[in-house]
């Protein structure tokens, strides 16, 4: 849950999201359900797939500005961001639940050995993701900011 909820921490409460560099950075974020379909996907190819490597991701990538985008129309809010270089902190992990670089994998050997593909888009996903986020009460947990607030002082 960590790498969006960080997202919807921050947009559901009215607070800037602090993005390392300039938030353009490309991720792939994943549906569980395009992962497990991957694996099933196997069935029936095991010799092509025998000791093979595959990625296991999503076709689509995304900044973490569009996320954050995703996550304010989502939830009906205007989004806030700010940049910041984070060589300029030393902050703790998880201060950021993304590399601060970009971070995808590409699956087309799965595609091409299994004839696999994603079925699921993060916009898609939102909807039903906000919906989990509040009922696991995520909406008025008590979250710790401090990190962000120290890159928000700077």
């Amino acid at each position: 849950r960590d790498y969006l909820d960080w997202f919807f921490h921050r947009v559901t409460r009215d607070r800037v999201c602090p993005l390392p560099g300039d938030g353009k950075q490309l991720a792939s974020v994943s549906n569980v359900e395009d992962v497990a379909s991957m694996m099933t996907a196997v069935v029936g190819k095991e010799d092509a797939a025998k000791c093979q490597v595959f990625n296991c991701g999503t076709e689509t990538c995304v900044s973490y500005e569009d996320i954050c985008k995703l996550v304010g129309q989502t939830v009906g809010k205007e989004v806030k961001t700010a940049g910041y270089n984070p060589k300029d902190f030393d902050l703790p992990k998880g201060a950021f639940p993304f590399r601060n670089t970009p971070f995808y994998v590409s699956p087309a050997k799965a595609k091409q050995v299994l004839g696999w593909s994603s079925t699921r888009t993060l916009e898609g996903d939102m909807g039903w993701y906000y919906e989990s986020y509040k009922a696991a009460g995520q909406d008025t947990k008590d979250i710790d900011f401090s990190a962000d607030d120290m890159i928000l002082s700077k």
